[in-house]
C-alpha cells in the first residue's frame, strides 16, 4: 500500500489522540495540570463534607465534652414501674416431664412418687408422659414431643399441679408446727389476710425462686375470698390448694 493510500484512507482523518492527556473545551491539557485539578477538586469535596458533619458532633466550644445529665430527685407520687427485663432471646420452652417432676418435687418437698398417682397406683407423670410433652419411643415409636399440644394436654397438666399441691396442704394441715408451705393458715383457726400474705409470698419464693411482687401477693391472697370469704374462711385448706395450684400452673414455672 502506497503513502498516498494510507493518507486518502478514512482511519487518516479521524482525530488523534493523546495517551494520557485529556481535551477541554478542545484545549489539549497536560496530564500534570489534569492531577492538580482534579486533587483540588477533591480537597474541596473534603473540607465541605468536614464542615458539615463537625455540627453535628457533640461537645461545648470549648473542646470540653459534655456534662452527662444528671437523674434528678426520687418521685414518690409516681415511682417507676417494676418492669421484668425483656429476654435477650424471645424463645422459652415447655419443661419435659421428668422437668417439671423434679421441680414441683423440690418446690413442694415431696418425694417424686408421693406427687400424684392414678387409681392409687400409676404414676400421673407416666400415664401422662405424652400429654405432658414426653416422647416413648421404644413402645409408642413417639421418639420426639408432639408439634402441637394436645387438647388433653392442660387437663394431664392441671391434674399433676393440683394432685401435688393438695399433698402438700395434707401434710401441713395435719403438722402445722413442721409445715413446709402453709404453716400461717394451718395454724391459724380463722387465718387472716396477713397469714394469707405470708403463705402466697413463700408459694412464689418455691415455686419459681424469687421474691413476688406485692401486688402478687395482693392478689394471690385475695383470690377466692372477695365475692364470698365466709365460704373460704370456714375451710382455707381450699384456698391453700387453689393458691399453689395457680402458681404452679403459671407460664413462669411450666416453661423454661
Amino acid at each position: 500500500m502506497s503513502p498516498d493510500t494510507i493518507l486518502n484512507s478514512p482511519l487518516s482523518s479521524r482525530p488523534r489522540r493523546y495517551r494520557g492527556t485529556p481535551r477541554v473545551a478542545g484545549t489539549r491539557v497536560s496530564a500534570i495540570g489534569f492531577r492538580a485539578a482534579t486533587s483540588a477538586l477533591s480537597g474541596l469535596f473534603v473540607v465541605a463534607a468536614l464542615g458539615l458533619a463537625l455540627p453535628a458532633c457533640g461537645g461545648s466550644d470549648d473542646g470540653s465534652d459534655p456534662a452527662p445529665e444528671q437523674p434528678g430527685p426520687p418521685d414518690d407520687q409516681n415511682p417507676p414501674a417494676n418492669v421484668q427485663p425483656a429476654s435477650s432471646k424471645a424463645r422459652v420452652l415447655r419443661k419435659e416431664p421428668r422437668l417439671l417432676a423434679n421441680d414441683l418435687a423440690r418446690a413442694l418437698d415431696l418425694p417424686r412418687a408421693a406427687l400424684c398417682q392414678e387409681l392409687d397406683s400409676y404414676d400421673c407423670f407416666e400415664t401422662h408422659n405424652i400429654l405432658l410433652g414426653g416422647v416413648e419411643p421404644y413402645e409408642l415409636r413417639i421418639d420426639e414431643p408432639l408439634a402441637a399440644a394436645s387438647v388433653a394436654s392442660p387437663m394431664a397438666t392441671d391434674r399433676v399441679a393440683l394432685s401435688a399441691c393438695g399433698e402438700r396442704v395434707v401434710l401441713d394441715f395435719a403438722d402445722p408446727a413442721s409445715a413446709v408451705l402453709f404453716a400461717e393458715v394451718a395454724a391459724a383457726a380463722a387465718p387472716e389476710a396477713g397469714d394469707r400474705e405470708a403463705v402466697a409470698a413463700r408459694i412464689y419464693e418455691r415455686l419459681l425462686g424469687r421474691a413476688a411482687l406485692a401486688e402478687e401477693v395482693e392478689a394471690l391472697a385475695a383470690m377466692f375470698f372477695e365475692p364470698d370469704e365466709e365460704a373460704l374462711a370456714a375451710d382455707p385448706r381450699e384456698w391453700s390448694q387453689l393458691a399453689c395450684y395457680a402458681v404452679a400452673t403459671s407460664a413462669e414455672f411450666l416453661f423454661y
